[in-house]
């Protein structure tokens, strides 16, 4: 089921809100990709970059040692000397020679390592068991090879190199109290006769922390990462002795040399371990010795996190600037429709005659269509508003002619009654009552026929109509007795002209049917904004049905807007309901009873402010 907003506000904002929404989804979507895949390859670049530099570092102290080996094993003189020494040369020297054989070893091995001291220490062993050493301690001793852990090994090898892991030198330990646990990382390899017989074996030691300087450097500057190198078995080189593994196997060099030998750690590929790290590997070419690095995910993936905080603040930035621009787009396209929507709405006939309004102001929306829009309906505001007033005043004049027509109705209606009042009385021969009456009805007369006002104050009817009651006092004597009771506070109300006498003229003349005496009375009030007038006799009261008459008479009326064809004889009540419909609508009062006891009461009335 397709959803409508309910307005077009609503309708733009949230159009143009999906849209940018979505552009804007596309667009960081795509650079969250692109930008996290550049992260993440900064982050194993750097892992990388690590392994390289460390792997070079170790590669370049081991190839030093080798080369101070090599340089020692193919020098003659050492070869010579070293010959001389153990008495296997061609003389054999007693003490002094000796002696003399063993300096011009060390000097040659001073000048082999260097005044920089490339390597730390260098020893020459022989197969007899001799030891004969240069570098941090010049030493002279004895050793059986055979219980060296690492003899048979490096014999195995027949000249290759043997590089061990770090170990405590016992010998130099001795010498000097500051090497003591001290660590030394070897190289040996055996060195052969010109007839290429084992005669020995050249041990090349550095210091350990000079090896490993580069990881030492990266631990000291980044805690959080560890570096671990292994040789080209497998054993952990570095850290030291194993080091801590605190029960987590990852701390531990053997756990990585298990993921290598399975192949589930490449070359020079950062991964993702079980748990809370990531490492990356390399494998010297040189040494063959393999360096890891491992590093928290969260600390290597902290800039990949920052850029993931730092877009998604700026996700919802941009979103909320982009929905805020939205709402400002729709806003400015609908305020102007909504405020046309209520003008158009706001039009009603007080708006389009009252001179001192203008047409409904509508803001400028600076938008040329809407604008355009806004001109159109201010110029038909007008053409409306002077054609609905050519038609009130139209409507206007056309009750005011019918008021007057209905009112007109009332003077022959009025003239016929009394007429026929004094013709009754001049056969009766009462010429002194008929020259009273006459008086009173000229003065009546005068009333009914003076200006062409449709409405006069209620104290004007009441007297009119007390001198017609006088009139009627005079016709019928004592027979007739009426009572007139209207409030002083009401004489000021303005009503419909002729509305109260012909009430009693239709009173007395179909009334008074019944043997007098006859009773009549005009009572007034006024309450909540409507003013009220009853008429009450004694007669005989409404014949059945004539109420229904009189309002299917009213409602034709309504209907059709036109006057009904009426006649002299039989108009007072109808004429007095078109005349308070016309002038009040649906506010008008029109009542008929019956009174206590017998006889009819009509009540008319309408609006006291007119409306």
């Amino acid at each position: 089921m397709k959803y409508r907003f309910s307005t077009l506000q609503n309708s733009l904002f949230f159009g143009f809100a999906g849209v940018i929404g979505l552009i804007l989804a596309v667009c960081f979507s795509f650079f969250y990709a692109f930008f996290s895949l550049y992260l993440s390859e900064s982050v194993s670049s750097s892992h990388k970059n690590l392994c390289s530099s460390i792997s070079g570092a170790v590669d370049a102290e081991i190839l030093k040692m080798n080369t101070v080996s090599m340089n020692v094993v193919y020098s003659n003189l050492i070869s010579e000397n070293f010959r001389d020494y153990l008495g296997l040369g061609r003389s054999k020297p007693g003490p002094v020679g000796k002696w003399k054989s063993a300096g011009a070893i060390f000097d040659m091995i001073w000048a082999i390592i260097g005044p920089f001291q490339t390597v730390s220490q260098v020893n020459v062993y022989s197969t007899g068991g001799s030891v004969i050493g240069a570098g941090l301690y010049n030493m002279e001793e004895t050793a059986r090879l055979e219980d060296k852990l690492w003899y048979a090994r490096t014999a195995a090898l027949g000249g290759s190199r043997d590089i061990g892991l770090p170990e405590r030198i016992p010998a130099l330990e001795l010498r000097n109290v500051a090497l003591k646990s001290h660590l030394f990382v070897p190289l040996r390899r055996l060195f052969s006769s010109e007839r290429f017989v084992g005669e020995g074996i050249v041990e090349v030691l550095q210091d350990a922390e000079v090896v490993f300087a580069p990881a030492e450097r990266v631990k000291r500057l980044n805690k959080d990462v560890e570096v671990f190198v292994l040789d080209a078995e497998g054993r952990q080189a570095y850290p030291f002795g194993g080091g801590p593994s605190g029960g987590d196997a990852r701390a531990d060099g053997a756990y990585y040399a298990g993921l290598i030998a399975r192949g589930e750690l490449a070359p020079m590929r950062m991964k993702d371990l079980p748990g809370t790290k990531v490492a990356t590997y390399l494998r010297s070419e040189y040494s063959l010795w393999d360096v890891v690095v491992v590093e928290p995910k969260s600390t290597a993936y902290l800039p990949l996190r920052r850029f993931t905080a730092v877009l998604a603040l700026s996700s919802i930035a941009m979103l909320a600037l982009g929905w805020f621009a939205a709402y400002v787009a729709a806003r400015r396209l609908a305020v102007p429709l909504k405020e046309l929507q209520a003008a158009l709405g706001g039009m009603d006939a007080p708006g389009l005659v009252d001179p001192e309004l203008g047409p409904p102001s509508i803001g400028r929306a600076s938008i040329r269509e809407i604008d355009g829009l806004r001109l159109a309906f201010e110029g038909m505001y007008e053409k409306l508003r002077g054609s609905t007033k050519e038609l009130v005043a139209t409507r206007s004049e056309e009750t005011k002619a019918k008021m007057l027509a209905l009112q007109s109705l009332m003077n022959p209606h009025f003239i016929y009654n009394n007429l026929a009042a004094i013709g009754a009385m001049a056969e009766e021969g009462r010429v002194a009552d008929i020259k009273t009456m006459c008086d009173d009805v000229s003065h009546i007369l005068r009333y009914v026929s003076s200006g062409a006002e449709a409405g006069v104050e209620l104290r004007e009817e009441i007297s009119h109509t007390e001198k017609y009651l006088k009139c009627m006092k005079v016709r019928y004597g004592d027979s007739l007795d009426y009572e007139i009771d209207v409030p002083s506070g009401m004489l000021g109300i303005v009503v419909p002209k002729l509305v109260v006498q012909p009430l009693v003229e239709n009173s007395i003349k179909h009334g008074f049917n019944v043997s007098p005496p006859w009773r009549l009375s005009v009572r007034g009030s006024a309450g909540d904004g409507i003013w009220r007038i009853e008429v009450s006799d004694d007669g005989l009261g409404f014949e059945p049905g004539a109420r229904q008459r009189l309002e299917a008479q009213v409602a034709s009326w309504a209907g059709s807007g036109k006057l009904p064809p009426l006649g002299i004889e039989g108009m007072g009540l109808l004429n007095i309901v078109l005349r308070l419909r016309m002038l009040y609508g649906a506010g008008f009062v029109f009542e008929v009873s019956e009174a206590d006891g017998r006889g009819a009461r009509v009540t008319v009335g309408g609006r006291i402010d007119g409306s």
